[in-house]
């Protein structure tokens, strides 16, 4: 899924990148996608999926989105809160 940013979530963006400047690697050619994901998510008030761990870290997705009050779990957090059965 592809979304041109509004200009809500492009502030967020800004706000994200130049907060908490270790989400994004310096010197990289291509911007990385973690600041609009989380972006996003706070404009829309969705929940961020990860696999990530750090939750106190600001420099990975957990950290920012306590930091920033985004929920945000990984897949097996995500299966029990929405009681999937598999198998």
């Amino acid at each position: 899924m592809f979304l041109v940013p509004d200009e809500a979530v492009q502030g967020q963006v800004d706000r994200i990148v130049n907060t908490y400047t270790g989400l994004v690697a310096a010197g990289k050619e291509k911007f990385q996608a973690d600041p609009f994901v989380i972006a996003l998510a706070k404009v829309s008030g969705h929940t961020v999926i990860t696999e990530e761990t750090g939750p106190t870290s600001l420099s990975k997705i957990p950290g920012v989105c306590n930091a920033m009050k985004v929920e945000c779990v990984n897949l097996m957090q995500l299966i029990d809160e929405e009681d999937w059965v598999l198998g």
